[in-house]
């Protein structure tokens, strides 16, 4: 009996413990630009939009930048990032950057 219930909470912690590790890459930061809707970005490699991002109002935004940079393409003529809901920015990373005409 008390091996069963030791392998019952060890598949059980095992399952909690997987959903922490893909729980944070909800999202991928679009290239092409625009809205940007509440959850959790990561980027996997240097990323160059070709417009602006968007926050909305009503939006909850993390950002990962894992040691990449974000940057605005010429196209983006204000800032990478336009923000009017709750933006987080994070580096999982080391070096992470922004670059951009005006950054945020």
């Amino acid at each position: 009996m008390k091996k069963r219930l030791l392998t019952a909470l060890l598949a059980v912690i095992l399952v909690m413990a997987l959903g922490t590790v893909t729980a944070f890459a909800d999202g991928t930061i679009p290239t092409s630009g625009g809205e940007l809707t509440s959850g959790n970005y990561q980027l996997e490699a240097d990323t160059t939009v070709t417009s602006q991002l968007t926050v909305a109002a009503d939006a909850e935004v993390t950002i990962d930048l894992n040691g990449h940079t974000l940057s605005g393409g010429e196209s983006v003529t204000g800032a990478v990032i336009s923000n009017m809901g709750t933006l987080t920015i994070t580096d999982s990373g080391t070096e992470g950057t922004i670059t951009g005409v005006r950054g945020i």
